[in-house]
């Protein structure tokens, strides 16, 4: 069944127009092709994912226009700059959990340190606390 899998797969490759693909596997890039007329933005040539990250924020923005919120955006970290615009014009609410972790940092709360490994990692049980606390702030006001 393997080797009968594999050449249907071959052949699907084949059908679709890839087969260099197929032979390849995970070493073969897809060509990119840019018009000559085309202009590049500032931002994509900062950020290659900005235009997907754009229309991603777009149509999760769509079901924001009707006035009842769908969508949210949980973040970790601060975005670029750049990215504000897009955020702002979709109306996704945004909740920035790396200014919450900065302030909890800088008053010496530790949210990263593990006690029994001696290490630092993934959000501890009180980095936890302060998400749950963080998100419970932030979304009671909400009406979805």
């Amino acid at each position: 069944s393997s080797v009968g899998n594999l050449l249907k797969r071959g052949y699907e490759f084949y059908q679709l127009g890839t087969p260099s693909k197929f032979i390849l596997g995970s070493l073969y890039k897809e060509p990119v092709y840019i018009p000559e007329n085309s202009h590049i933005s500032e931002q994509e040539v900062k950020d290659p994912f900005f235009s997907v990250n754009k229309a991603i924020i777009n149509d999760l923005g769509k079901a924001n226009n009707s006035g009842v919120i769908h969508n949210i955006i949980v973040m970790t970290d601060n975005y670029p700059a750049y990215y504000s615009d897009v955020i702002s014009s979709a109306n996704i609410p945004v909740f920035n959990l790396g200014k919450e972790f900065d302030e909890r940092i800088r008053i010496g709360e530790s949210i990263d340190y593990w006690k029994g490994s001696n290490m630092q990692g993934h959000w501890n049980h009180h980095g936890h606390e302060v998400v749950a606390e963080f998100l419970f702030k932030n979304l009671k006001n909400i009406k979805f």
